[in-house]
């Protein structure tokens, strides 16, 4: 089994340069771009980097 963080790094080398990490049971939503990781919770939004005019709410991602 890998660790969470060993998923991102195998993540960033195949090219995939973010990932996101939804946490039904924390209520979070776990973003990793590049090496930066930053962790939303309800009421957080985010928009993704290939579509920066879109914004998500995590509320809806964890529903």
């Amino acid at each position: 089994m890998i660790t969470v963080e060993e998923y991102y790094r195998m993540c960033l080398v195949a090219g995939i340069p973010e990932v996101w990490l939804v946490d039904l049971n924390a209520k979070t939503v776990e973003v990793s771009i590049g090496e930066t990781v930053r962790t939303l919770r309800a009421g957080d939004t985010l928009s993704p980097q290939a579509f920066p005019d879109i914004e998500i709410a995590v509320t809806e991602l964890l529903a």
